[in-house]
C-alpha cells in the first residue's frame, strides 16, 4: 500500500496567491491524499473563493484570526489523516515531482526519518532569481545535521536552516515532537527543525523542488528580516535558551556555545552598524554567560574597533 501525505497550507488574505498553491497541488506525480487549507481569519473573502474554485477537492479549515501561521499548520497537523505531512506556504507552490521524489527517497533510505530539498525562488512577476537558496548545494547536509542547523553565519559558510515547505515529516514524529511552537513570531521554522534535527535522521535531495515567490513588503518574514541581520542574537538566544531549558536539555551544552556565538555576532554587527551601546549591552550579556575567559577576552579589540569607528566618523 502506497503511503498517504496530507499536505497543509496555511493562509491569510491571499484569495489569489493561495489558488496557486493549491493548483501546484493537484498536478502532483503523486497525489496526496487530502489538501488542508488552514484560514487564519482572512477578510478577502479567502474561504468562498475556495469553497467555489475547489469543492471538495479540499479540506477547508477556517480558524478565527490570531496572526501565527504556526496556531494554523497545528490545526491542520491535527486534522490530517495522512501517514506524511508536508506544509506549502500560500504564496509559493510546489513542483509537480516534489511529493513523489521525495517519498520515493525515503523509501529507498529507510535510515533516514524525513527529508527536505531545496527551492528556488522567483520575483512577483515569475522572473528566476536563484535557482537553488544555497550558494553551493554541497552544503546541503544529512544524517545528523543538528550542528549544522544550530550555528548559522558561522564564518565556515556550512550553517543552514531547513524551511517547512522543503520538508516531508511522517506523522508521528509531528506528535512525538509536539507538533509546532507558538511561542515564536519569527525564526519558527528554525526552532522545529533544531528539534528535529536533534532527535532524527534527516535526509536531502539535492534538487529544487520548490518555488518561492520573494518581493517586497508582503512576506511574514519581512518585517524581521533586516533587524535579525544586523542583530542575531535578538531573535536567536530566547529560543535557544527555550530549547535549552525544555526540549533539548541533553544538548544543554552545546546550546550555551550556540547563544555565544549568535552574542558575538550581535557584537561585532552592532559596532559595524553604529550602535555602540547596543554592542556594550551585548558583551556584558556574553560576560555574564560565559565561562570562557578566552573568549571574553578575544572579543574585547572587536568592541574597541567599534567604539573607536562610531567616534571617529
Amino acid at each position: 500500500m502506497q503511503p498517504l501525505i496530507s499536505v497543509i497550507i496555511p493562509t491569510y488574505n491571499r484569495r489569489v496567491k493561495v489558488v496557486r498553491a493549491v493548483n501546484s497541488l493537484l498536478q502532483q506525480t503523486y497525489h496526496p491524499i487530502e489538501i488542508i487549507v488552514v484560514d487564519d481569519g482572512s477578510s478577502d473573502g479567502t474561504v468562498s473563493h475556495l469553497q467555489k474554485s475547489f469543492g471538495k477537492r479540499l479540506k477547508l479549515l477556517a480558524l478565527p484570526h490570531s496572526g501565527h501561521p504556526n496556531r494554523a499548520r497545528n490545526a491542520g497537523i491535527n486534522a490530517a489523516t495522512g501517514d506524511y505531512i508536508a506544509f506549502l506556504d500560500s504564496d509559493d507552490c510546489y513542483l509537480p515531482e516534489k511529493l513523489e521524489k521525495q517519498i520515493r527517497f525515503l523509501q529507498r533510505h529507510p535510515r533516514y526519518d524525513l527529508v527536505y530539498c531545496d527551492m528556488k525562488m522567483v520575483n512577483d512577476t515569475g522572473d528566476l532569481i536563484a535557482d537553488s537558496w544555497f550558494e553551493d548545494r554541497d552544503r546541503m547536509r544529512q544524517g545528523n545535521i543538528f550542528k549544522f542547523n544550530l550555528f548559522l553565519f558561522d564564518g565556515n559558510n556550512s550553517g543552514f536552516e531547513i524551511y517547512l515547505n522543503w520538508l516531508l515529516i511522517p506523522k508521528w514524529i509531528l506528535n512525538d515532537i509536539g507538533g509546532l511552537s507558538i511561542e515564536f513570531n519569527f525564526l519558527e521554522d528554525w526552532e522545529f527543525t533544531l528539534r528535529l534535527s536533534a532527535r532524527y535522521s534527516i535526509g536531502c535531495i539535492k534538487k529544487s523542488l520548490v518555488v518561492a515567490e520573494r518581493r517586497a513588503g508582503d512576506n511574514y518574514a519581512n518585517q524581521y528580516s533586516q533587524s535579525y541581520i544586523s542583530d542575531p542574537a535578538r531573535y536567536a538566544v530566547p529560543i535557544l535558551q527555550a530549547l535549552k531549558q525544555k526540549q533539548l536539555q541533553q544538548h544543554s551544552e552545546l546550546l550555551q556555545k550556540a547563544i555565544r556565538h549568535y552574542y558575538l555576532l550581535s557584537i561585532k554587527r552592532q559596532f559595524a552598524c553604529g550602535t555602540v551601546r547596543k554592542g556594550c549591552s551585548y558583551w556584558l550579556r556574553l560576560f555574564q554567560t560565559s565561562p570562557d575567559f578566552v573568549l571574553l577576552i578575544n572579543s574585547i579589540p572587536t568592541a574597541i574597533k567599534g567604539i573607536l569607528q562610531r567616534y571617529l566618523r
